[in-house]
């Protein structure tokens, strides 16, 4: 996937997730047609599920869910929805490539992991103990609070 593909994907992914944090409390949007991966193990095909304000409210199968009074439907045919990823080893901004070095420890190297990881679904990453000293003031601050 090119450079500008992943960008618009990661920006869209984005704008979702804000617009839903920012949705009004009593806000419902029914999502329809999508490949849904529980988080559980489990899989509905063309599923059907309402967020209620910022929340998922309700799933199954679509024709199952009913679309509130007032709620608003997105059709979401041929995509898939899943739970956000979690990588629980990472060290940040050193590999590049095959190579993993403190050369690759750049900002243009972090915003491309960066990048990657919003690409393929992950949210959250847990910094395994690699420790550079631009991060020195961060990690500090990290620590106090």
């Amino acid at each position: 996937m090119s450079h500008p593909s992943r960008l618009s994907s990661f920006f869209a992914a984005a704008a979702f997730a804000v617009l839903t944090i920012l949705a009004p409390a009593q806000a419902q949007t029914l999502f329809e047609g999508a490949r849904l991966i529980t988080g559980d193990g489990g899989v509905i095909e063309n599923s059907a599920f309402l967020v209620t304000g910022n929340r998922i409210s309700q799933a199954g199968r679509k024709g199952e869910v009913p679309l509130p009074s007032g709620g608003k439907r997105v059709d979401l045919t041929g995509k898939t929805v899943m739970p956000a990823l979690i990588d629980a080893h990472v060290h940040m901004g050193y590999r590049k490539g095959l190579d993993f070095s403190t050369n690759n420890y750049t900002r243009e190297n972090l915003s491309d992991i960066l990048e990657r990881f919003a690409y393929y679904g992950v949210a959250a990453i847990l910094e395994a103990a690699s420790f550079h000293m631009s991060s020195a003031p961060i990690r500090r601050r990290v620590r106090c609070t």
